[in-house]
């Protein structure tokens, strides 16, 4: 039976809107990502770490490693900015004020989400748990920095596809092309809500006025015209994570069908720097400073490229489980 998704993008014959089609340049550079972190870092006042695959393990470990936030500290950051609720800041505070382990940060952080156990979801938790330790020790301030913008929009969406879905097999054909259509508008008003960002980007210029910072945030956050970027006063590096060169090349086709459906732009504005983890290679970009990439060219182990693996099977249990709870969607 074929996916929501799928009836949806059945459903509509819009002509795709044209996009740059960011390819990897050349062979890249074999740099330790803590080493493009901290170079980055006396470019910008904030580097935003775009993550690409929330729910990519390697990719987790990488982004909590304690190699990265030794890099931010010793870059100049006095300030990590990470994806989580601003309403959830309690629970950091707790964690880094000793009152609770990072067990039971995990343990709060999943009840506020309505995350269930299992696959991954309590890992990482406890993964950022130690992070934003180790960043506290460093003299680094933590913040939970996510809004929460596009959530009531988000929730809608979700409850209405849950509708749709429930009722699809008795529909008749006008009826499943209303309700198709009222998907699409009820996801372009989420993606619109969501990556907007003027919030977000108040509250990072914000606590910038007393320091740098790194932002390890969702990578389509950024990533068009009219967004974060643009709203942020202070000067700034992207860093596009992916965890290998497969899941780049599905993100380049994700956001080609996305933009097809919903009229967004999402990829338009390229990153200035792109790292591929698996290959432990940063790629530059046509936004990449002139500057910055002849420090992280200096800094490169001049080695064979190895030939593209297979992509990774992934399981469903490799992903929080973030559908119908407060992180619906999040991007």
């Amino acid at each position: 039976m074929p996916t929501l998704t799928q009836k949806a993008n059945s459903a509509f014959t819009h002509q795709p809107i044209p996009q740059p089609g960011l390819a990897l340049n050349g062979a890249g550079m074999k740099v330790e990502f803590s080493d493009v972190l901290k170079i980055s870092l006396q470019h910008a006042d904030l580097v935003h770490v775009g993550d690409q695959s929330h729910g990519d393990r390697a990719l987790n470990q990488l982004l909590n490693d304690r190699k990265t936030m030794i890099a931010a500290a010793e870059g100049g950051a006095s300030h990590v900015f990470v994806e989580w609720p601003q309403a959830r800041q309690k629970h950091f505070d707790a964690l880094t004020e000793g009152q609770i382990n990072k067990s039971e940060f995990a343990t709060r952080m999943m009840k506020d989400g309505n995350l269930k156990e299992g696959g991954i979801a309590r890992e990482v938790l406890e993964g950022a748990g130690e992070s934003a330790l180790l960043a506290r020790r460093l003299g680094m301030e933590v913040h939970a920095a996510d809004p929460e913008n596009g959530k009531a929009e988000g929730n809608a969406y979700v409850e209405t596809m849950d509708q749709i879905e429930a009722k699809w097999d008795k529909m008749s054909p006008a009826e499943r092309g209303a309700a198709q259509d009222q998907l699409r508008q009820q996801e372009i008003a989420f993606n619109k809500a969501r990556l907007g960002d003027n919030e977000l980007a108040s509250f990072v210029d914000q606590k910038l006025s007393s320091g740098k910072g790194v932002m390890i945030y969702g990578g389509e956050h950024g990533s068009q015209g009219n967004d974060f970027n643009e709203h942020l006063k202070s000067s700034s590096v992207k860093i596009d994570t992916y965890p290998d060169r497969a899941s780049y090349e599905e993100m380049q086709i994700t956001r080609q069908s996305k933009n097809t459906l919903l009229g967004t732009q999402v990829g338009a504005d390229n990153p200035e720097l792109i790292y591929i983890a698996d290959e432990k290679r940063v790629y530059t970009t046509p936004e990449t400073p002139p500057e910055l990439a002849r420090e992280i060219e200096a800094m490169a182990i001049d080695e064979p490229t190895l030939a593209p693996q297979a992509p990774r099977p992934t399981f469903e249990n490799d992903k929080p489980q973030y559908r119908n709870s407060a992180n619906a969607l999040t991007m």
